[in-house]
């Protein structure tokens, strides 16, 4: 059983369940409450028996398959069929209920899984999917008729016809649907690695971008709608640059799809589109989404393109970084510890606040991780870049007044880069960069400190990079083999491990203990002060040990679990890459060895 035979069953089944709520002389559909939840239970009935049919030929699949070649009569009702019934489809989406559109959508996915074995049809359902889309945003953005656009993209006389049927109704609302939909099918078929229709899917994205008229986004007035559009855009496009953890990965984004420069060119539009100016930006949640994704947008396509992104749109993305994010960049880290995600609800810290006032403090952080990550990513990148100079850039990233420099006609990305972060580090150490001297060492090692922290969750990426890179990763592998051996047969001295206190703690007591040594030492008895002769009581020693005994206790538990969630991190991620063959040497080794350690773990019931 394949896609081809399943097509006059498909189109029987949604003429018969579906087409009795559409209303022909108009070309749309109109539901009261009562046809609503009739619709619903007729979509539910449509989705199960597709459901069947993709078991029944799963079932089917370890027979011996011949595929036979077609007439192109028997080709051409195919192509009729599916379009009858992607019509039928997308014309619901036009309908204004939620609930609807989300069946519509679960029903076109199930359809591109049934139509799968059968490469040609796949192919025209979802090129029919991209067509739909580009000629409804086309017809949005120009308000102009569009009873000819068909012609033009080779749907023939049968194609115009069922266009002409639901184009009329689209707005933006279906567009956002239709790239939702196209989105959830190029995430099954990531999940299930299947190249070939990933390749027949990937030919058709790039014309969609390249077609579509952007510049006139900027005059289109409809907001609400246009917002929703432009998330499911953002959205997808995330979903589309498949995220390569670094430059010396096995199978390299630029390699594996040339056409990327489409989405990088589309960066500052979306930028302008979705964050604007401050007085047109959309409400607080939609401007913590859209933050979230082009800050995600823009460091998977930094990761995926390496040190193949030229200068100048490195150069491009520090500006925006800069323009849209400068209060994130410079936003004092120290605080970081108090306001952590893993904040447990009733928490005595965030009960004092409000769920919005937490819920934008969560985002807030998680916004500055990625705003830093992508500005030091940008920057390492033009300081190792060479050969590009100002003539390069765009005017625009010329004018940089406070640094006198840039009047140089060498003035060049890797200057660029040298001074963003110079002015960086030097607002979060203003005072030690002033002085310079070594009593300012502890707001060095503070700020080293609430770096670290801001990106404790990741920790675990940090050894993946190590045990990827080119140079550095086999001897990587080897060490870190190693340690886990050590530690699984030291396991009773692992779990008791820890570090006492921090860096800071431990400076602060190294610097009381010199002054009470001194000579010179004396106790202000008005202050309150202790005195060189005062010593605690046999109470107040119980007390002291059975305290530090407690947060010794306390430590121990927490830095096993951090441990436990670093290298259980990075043997999800060691074994996702590896599937996919993108890991640079076999890893077999150490996963065996991430394994055993992930064993012990879930046998020690005290820490787990």
């Amino acid at each position: 059983m394949t896609g081809d035979w399943e097509l006059p069953r498909l189109c029987r089944l949604v003429e018969e369940l579906l087409r009795p709520y559409f209303e022909p002389a108009v070309g749309s559909v109109s539901l009261t409450r009562e046809k609503e939840k009739n619709l619903l239970i007729a979509l539910s009935k449509v989705y199960r028996e597709i459901q069947v049919w993709i078991r029944e030929m799963e079932v089917d699949s370890d027979e011996e398959i011949t595929s036979s070649e077609c007439s192109l009569e028997v080709v051409h009702e195919e192509h009729n069929c599916l379009m009858k019934v992607l019509a039928d489809l997308i014309l619901l989406l036009t309908v204004d209920s939620q609930y609807v559109q989300h069946s519509v959508g679960k029903i076109v996915v199930a359809v591109s899984e049934l139509l799968a074995p059968s490469v040609r049809n796949w192919d025209s359902l979802v090129h029919s999917l991209w067509i739909s889309l580009e000629l409804i945003v086309k017809h949005v953005l120009s308000c102009s008729a569009i009873s000819n656009a068909g012609e033009d993209l080779h749907f023939g006389t049968s194609g115009l016809m069922v266009l002409n049927r639901y184009l009329g109704n689209a707005d933006w609302s279906t567009a956002a649907h239709i790239i939702q939909i196209l989105r959830n099918i190029l995430k099954s078929l990531k999940e299930e690695s299947d190249d070939q229709l990933l390749q027949v899917y990937e030919k058709y994205v790039y014309p969609f971008l390249s077609n579509v008229p952007w510049d006139r986004m900027d005059e289109c007035c409809t907001k609400e709608p246009k917002v929703v559009f432009l998330g499911s855009l953002i959205a997808f496009l995330c979903s589309l640059v498949e995220q390569t953890v670094a430059p010396e990965s096995k199978v390299h984004l630029q390699d594996k799809q040339p056409n990327l420069p489409i989405v990088i060119n589309l960066v500052p539009k979306l930028f302008r589109w979705c964050l604007g100016k401050a007085e047109n930006r959309v409400k607080q949640s939609t401007f913590q989404y859209f933050t979230h994704k082009l800050l995600m947008l823009l460091l998977r396509l930094s990761y995926g393109y390496g040190t193949h992104i030229s200068c100048t749109t490195l150069v491009s993305w520090l500006q925006l970084l800069h323009d849209y994010f400068e209060e994130l960049l410079l936003k004092p880290m120290s605080r970081v510890k108090t306001c952590q995600n893993d904040c447990l609800e009733g928490s005595p810290f965030l009960s004092s606040f409000s769920e919005g006032e937490a819920q934008h403090m969560r985002h807030s952080l998680h916004s500055q991780r990625q705003a830093i990550l992508l500005f030091l990513r940008c920057c390492f990148s033009l300081i190792s870049s060479t050969g590009e100079n100002t003539k390069q850039l765009p005017a625009a990233h010329k004018s940089l007044s406070a640094v006198n420099v840039v009047s140089d006609p060498n003035f060049s990305g890797r200057s660029k880069g040298f001074i963003d972060l110079y002015k960086w580090f030097q607002a979060h150490l203003r005072d030690s960069f002033l002085c310079g001297k070594e009593m300012h060492v502890d707001k060095c090692i503070l700020f080293a400190r609430s770096f670290l922290q801001l990106y404790l969750h990741e920790d675990h990426q940090v050894l993946l990079d190590y045990l990827i890179s080119k140079d550095l990763g086999i001897s990587c592998a080897e060490y870190l083999l190693r340690c886990l051996r050590i530690t699984c047969s030291a396991w009773h001295l692992f779990i008791e491990f820890y570090v006492e206190g921090n860096a800071m703690d431990s400076l602060s007591r190294k610097k009381q203990k010199i002054l009470e040594d001194g000579p010179d030492f004396q106790a202000d008895q008005s202050s309150g002060s202790p005195t060189m002769d005062t010593s605690p009581s046999l109470n107040d020693k119980v007390k002291i040990d059975t305290d530090s005994s407690y947060k010794q206790n306390k430590c121990r538990r927490l830095a096993f679990i951090e441990a436990k969630d670093c290298l259980l991190s990075l043997k999800v991620s060691i074994e996702n890459l590896h599937r996919k063959n993108l890991f640079p040497y076999n890893p077999k080794a150490l996963l065996q060895r991430l394994t055993k350690f992930e064993e012990l773990c879930s046998n020690h019931d005290d820490f787990s």
